[in-house]
């Protein structure tokens, strides 16, 4: 655009001076860039700087470094060396103009959390060389432009929530780049393979887009990469090269169209947290895949077709049952069965999970009573069981779980009798026994203890002949509380 400019100028001069001497002798000239100060008021103008937030030092004859969110390099001769932009929520409407191309010294651009900063990026912004971060968004939309390959010293690249087309292969000449973040966009297309040559990376986000087809292979050589996420995409496929990237700790891959993981995911020896929530994969539960891996504290295979029973090797999983070896990265302990076909019981080996704070195993086909062994689990804070075939009484052994604060029963319609006395010691929030037989002794420590409950469905007390059984004297009384 400036080329195109000075050469309208030129253009200009040569109209006015055809025919006349006078010109003879001039030379031709084009006109000088505008200086910072004249860029800045640019954009001041196209963003409606007299209703942002604060403009302190703005469209004034103050030097730069008195105007607000401007970082400057001092010099001898100047201040005009602007180094950092930073307008970050501060109310910025209308659109980023060309003029911000001419800004050659930012080293830092955030004009992000501004909604009302809207349009495409203008492709001047290829002329910031020296850029080590850009932060930009939401609002922002239209393609990446291609120019955005231009910026080599980037290590932080921000860029959203409107964005359209592919990720342009351009990207991948961005070597110094450390985190890379295009997620909640609208990118659509395969994830370029010029991706791999970002060696450099950290983290990569592109999740919330709506990318298709597999995983280049090239992703493989991302070897320094410890955050990955690409949820809520079209992706098919994850190459075995994925296995390369050792480094790993969060790999997000939850509401794709995978149909299964590559067995190099397991030497991933410092993965912690794996979410593979809605998709497609299906057969038996991949447990002898993911058991050896000593740091793996959070798994999601909830919503997908898994079949069969939850094997007895659930219980070897290192972290859930010695604590994780590498305390440097700890998500919380959770494991997530919910929503597939899964029958059979409930394997004893469940109560090696000692470290297990949540264990969702809801909406799925499992039978038969819940094992005593469960109370072994006793830093549990959350216990979602509900929507299966479950029998019997509960086991006294779940009053043991005194961290627990959340338990959903409802639905297992073979679940019955009162609950355990103990259970009086947990300091729940959160209780459903909705659809079941389980009702709560007409005792005053239930009584109380019940009422303590913030959020409770389902919950019935018990006749008197039930309470009797209890050693209770009460007289008997049936109601039904309900909340939601």
């Amino acid at each position: 655009m400036e080329r195109l400019a000075n050469l309208a100028a030129i253009v200009a001069i040569l109209v006015v001076c055809t025919g006349s001497s006078a010109c003879d002798t001039e030379p031709l000239v084009p006109p000088d860039p505008p200086t910072p100060r004249e860029s800045l008021e640019v954009l001041y103008d196209a963003t409606n700087g007299s209703g942002w937030t604060t403009n302190y030092g703005w469209i004034t004859e103050q030097p730069l470094h008195d105007w607000y969110g401007l970082d400057i390099e001092s010099t001898f001769d100047t201040d005009e060396s602007v180094v950092g932009l930073r307008l970050r929520d501060n109310n910025l409407r209308g659109t980023i103009p060309p003029a911000i191309g001419h800004l050659g010294s930012l080293v830092r651009l955030d004009l992000s959390r501004n909604p009302a900063l809207v349009g495409a990026l203008p492709v001047e912004i290829g002329n910031l060389t020296k850029l080590e971060e850009l932060w930009l968004g939401p609002g922002i939309g239209g393609p990446v432009p291609r120019q955005i390959g231009r910026l080599t010293s980037l290590r932080r690249l921000f860029l959203g929530d409107q964005l359209t087309g592919p990720i342009p292969p351009e990207i991948g000449q961005l070597s110094s780049l450390t985190w890379l973040d295009l997620s909640d966009n609208h990118l659509s297309g395969s994830v370029p393979s010029e991706l791999g040559r970002l060696t450099s990376l950290e983290i990569l986000a592109i999740q919330d887009n709506r990318l298709t087809g597999p995983l280049p292979p090239e992703i493989g050589q991302l070897t320094r990469l410890r955050s990955f996420y690409l949820s809520g995409n079209d992706l098919a496929g994850i190459p075995a090269e994925v296995g390369n990237l050792t480094e790993l700790r969060v790999m997000s891959l939850e509401h794709n169209r995978l149909t299964s993981i590559p067995a190099e995911i397991g030497s991933m020896d410092k993965l912690a947290a794996l979410g593979l929530l809605g998709n497609t994969m299906s057969g038996p539960l991949p447990i002898g895949l993911l058991d050896k891996l000593p740091n793996l504290q959070w798994l999601s295979l909830s919503g997908n077709d898994f079949t069969g029973s939850i094997p007895p090797a659930i219980g070897k999983f290192p972290a859930w049952r010695n604590g994780p070896r590498d305390t440097s990265v700890t998500p919380p302990q959770r494991l997530y069965l919910s929503d597939n076909r899964l029958t059979g019981r409930i394997p004893v080996e469940m109560g090696a999970l000692v470290f297990l704070h949540l264990l969702d195993i809801a909406n799925n086909n499992l039978d038969g009573p819940l094992p005593a062994s469960i109370g072994a689990m006793t830093q549990l804070e959350e216990l979602y069981l509900g929507g299966n075939n479950l029998s019997g009484p509960l086991p006294p052994e779940l009053a043991d779980l005194r961290w627990l604060n959340r338990l959903g029963l409802e639905g297992n319609r073979g679940l019955s009798g009162p609950l355990p006395p103990d259970m009086v010691n947990l300091r729940l929030d959160y209780l459903n026994l909705g659809d079941t037989g389980l009702c709560v002794p007409d005792t005053d420590a239930f009584r109380e203890w019940t009422a303590s409950i913030s959020e409770k469905i389902g919950v019935s007390t018990c006749p008197a002949s039930t309470d009797f059984i209890q050693g209770s004297a009460s007289p008997p009384e049936m109601t039904m509380r309900r909340v939601r």
